[in-house]
């Protein structure tokens, strides 16, 4: 069993895939607050999709994996610029309707 002062020191997730990498082990890495491009997004419509994509897809089947990484900033707003646009088109409703609806 490992000592407890072997666990306290920085943890690294780069460092953490590429062992599992080396190890040949399967992970699944999701960023739940920005998307591929690192614009900010609603961390959980993406996490969401992320999940859906893993176990609904028709293009090849299903991985197995071993682990599950999630990773960033939890964000439960809209950015400011996208929050104008969308609430343009909502006017006269409350912010949590037009969240809401921007959910889906």
């Amino acid at each position: 069993m490992s000592k407890p002062e072997d666990e306290l020191r920085p943890f690294s997730l780069e460092e953490v895939c590429a062992a599992d990498r080396t190890a040949k082990k399967s992970f699944i890495r999701i960023n739940i607050g920005h998307d591929s491009k690192g614009r900010a997004v609603l961390s959980l419509a993406r996490l969401q999709r992320k999940v859906e994509k893993c176990l609904t897809t028709n293009k090849k089947p299903v991985t197995t994996s071993t682990k599950l990484y999630i990773f960033g900033d939890w964000v439960t707003a809209v950015p400011e610029d996208g929050l104008s646009e969308v609430s343009q088109s909502h006017s006269g409703e409350s912010q949590d309707a037009v969240l809401m609806s921007f959910l889906g």
